[in-house]
């Protein structure tokens, strides 16, 4: 069913874009749309993840399939790095983002990197049988993409702190994206789990210097071990966000009601997700029954959510409100809009 939504939407999209050009050349522009590019190879990595576990072992199927969704996740690679570069690009150049309407949906082109390093994880271990040296440069090479990511979302939430405690927190469903962070923070500590144990299963590796670092027999361990202790601590920084997620959606309610449904109300299920796969993985790598009890306890919280998302989705779609944008969003839009274009009329000035 995923598979036929993903390619479904991308035959709309691609049809969409061909036949009338011109909005690609405008959705590009536009400071809000063009944040949800990154989507896209996010969608395809969560696609060759479940192909390489559950599709594969479910099947038996061998090395051709195992290459070909190892060349898959290459070019899904080449573009989460287009994404990633060109949507800041974009937005440090072509686009005008006022601090007081920053959100923290700017995460989003960043995530697409820690996202698709994750299923390099995945990949990399089933790789190691018929390419030892292959798994290796895949695991290197999602440590570099999480290495890029993860400071650029820290450098991005210093930013929504400064905006919060200058202009206060985004109003109406603006505010829905503070639970944002749970998701970069906890996909990247799940990403340096999965590089840490695919790191054990390929070294030693005789890759490089005879007497070098990749033939040490200690090296695996050492490595796990500083993967393991960077993901706790990631995790910890996210139920931070978490806790401040929270404070800043009850001061929204209690200062302007409750909101009414809109489609952003599926951007909470990602984060949620991540955040409880995180902590139940983290039950099973310290054998840690509170970590097991409170991740099981809020993946129940996270599917119930989901539930009565997908039970409003169904309830509004006939009368189409749902694809509306919201009055706060229409206006960021609109001003971010107005002042890209007076920038590109004062380039074009002699």
């Amino acid at each position: 069913m995923g598979l036929a939504l993903f390619l479904l939407f991308t035959a709309i999209s691609v049809a969409r874009y061909t036949l009338y050009p011109d909005i690609w050349h405008r959705m590009v522009h536009h400071p809000v749309q063009s944040l949800y590019l990154g989507t896209f190879p996010m969608a395809a990595a969560t696609l060759l993840t479940v192909s390489t576990t559950a599709v594969r072992e479910t099947f038996g199927l061998g090395r051709s399939f195992v290459y070909t969704l190892w060349v898959l996740w290459w070019v899904d690679v080449v573009i989460s790095i287009a994404c990633f570069c060109g949507t800041l690009h974009m937005m440090k150049g072509r686009q005008e983002h006022p601090l007081e309407s920053m959100t923290l949906r700017w995460l989003l082109p960043v995530v697409t990197l820690i996202v698709v390093s994750s299923t390099g994880g995945v990949i990399a271990p089933v790789i190691t049988a018929y390419s030892p040296s292959g798994a290796l440069i895949t695991v290197t090479f999602c440590v570099c993409m999480v290495s890029v990511a993860l400071p650029v979302v820290m450098m991005m939430l210093t930013i929504y702190l400064l905006r919060c405690m200058v202009y206060g927190y985004p109003q109406g469903s603006l505010i829905l994206s503070s639970i944002f962070p749970l998701g970069p923070f906890g996909q990247s500590a799940y990403a340096i789990l999965l590089i840490g144990s695919a790191l054990r299963s390929i070294i030693p590796e005789s890759f490089g210097d005879a007497q070098g670092l990749f033939q040490s027999a200690t090296t695996p361990i050492i490595v796990q071990t500083f993967c393991v202790m960077i993901a706790l601590a990631l995790w910890a920084f996210e139920t931070m966000w978490l806790v401040f997620a929270l404070l800043a959606m009850r001061h929204a309610v209690n200062n302007e009601g409750r909101f009414s449904f809109q489609l952003s109300f599926w951007g909470l299920i990602f984060p949620n997700g991540v955040y409880a796969n995180i902590t139940i993985i983290l039950g099973s790598t310290f054998s840690s029954n509170f970590f097991r009890v409170f991740g099981a306890a809020y993946a129940v919280a996270t599917f119930l959510l989901w539930l009565y998302v997908f039970v409003q989705t169904v309830r509004v779609l006939p009368s189409g409100r749902i694809f509306e944008s919201s009055p706060d969003e229409k206006e960021i839009a609109e001003e971010s809009v107005s002042n890209t274009v007076s920038i590109d009329a004062d380039k074009t000035q002699p």
